[in-house]
């Protein structure tokens, strides 16, 4: 596939997948019409609205599909949100009415509906998962939840996943990367520049993985002067609904 890599890292993707080289040209939306033409190399795109027809032209032209899905949050839209008992879910997630965060330590309920989410993407034949909402612990779920608790479920995920021949990306977090880098393919962050975290996703590229950032604020020449060494960068709309600017 042009511009994919096998993994390099021991503990990523199992041998044979492939993830998303780092510099690659990076498009992501999750809600709206998508324009399945655009001239990059990498789509990440959510898993339950895109059809399977659409996944597999992309790779019939060698760009590289990534699988959305929250795994720390249930969306009260979603087919299977009934599938989650009312002790598991806690609070709000303010930003995003209908959801609310979920107890990430409760592995035991949790995987087996995250497995079926993970196996309909690779049914559908994405290559890799963009696992959100990990950074539970960061938030005010009601749980008390710990680095430590996102680090066990982001292993048990990865294995799900990898079980399934796919990458796996780290969605933000950037407090657990000395613990997962090792683990993770590729990372997926948001605002990196706006909140001044970037040098906590440095150690992703330092091993040769991508790092894809969206702004949300700012122009873009600013924003592309800015990016770190080894991140691409990309300005975005808030919802994520495609009105997605480039660096040159």
């Amino acid at each position: 596939m042009t511009g994919a890599s096998s993994s390099p890292g021991v503990e990523g993707a199992p041998p044979g997948a492939t993830v998303p080289p780092p510099g690659a040209r990076f498009h992501i939306q999750y809600e709206g019409a998508v324009d399945f033409g655009l001239p990059v190399d990498v789509y990440d795109l959510d898993g339950d609205d895109t059809a399977e027809t659409d996944v597999r032209g992309l790779r019939d032209r060698g760009v590289y599909p990534i699988c959305y899905l929250s795994i720390g949050t249930v969306e009260d839209w979603r087919a299977d949100a009934p599938d989650f008992p009312a002790e598991v879910i806690g609070e709000p997630y303010e930003e995003w009415p209908g959801e609310r965060w979920l107890d990430i330590r409760r592995h035991e309920v949790l995987l087996p509906i995250m497995s079926r989410r993970i196996e309909n993407c690779a049914d559908k034949g994405f290559l890799a998962i963009d696992p959100d909402s990990i950074d539970v612990f960061s938030n005010d779920s009601g749980f008390g939840l710990t680095e430590e608790d996102a680090v066990a479920y982001m292993r048990a995920i990865a294995d799900i996943a990898h079980e399934h021949g796919l990458a796996i990306g780290l969605k933000n977090a950037g407090e657990i990367v000395p613990e997962v880098v090792d683990l993770v393919d590729f990372a997926v962050l948001e605002q990196c520049l706006d909140l001044g975290e970037c040098d906590w996703y440095a150690p992703v590229a330092e091993a040769g993985k991508a790092v894809f950032d969206i702004e949300y604020v700012g122009r873009l020449a600013d924003v592309c002067a800015a990016a770190p060494a080894g991140f691409t960068i990309v300005r975005s709309d808030l919802p994520l609904s495609g009105a997605i600017e480039r660096c040159a």
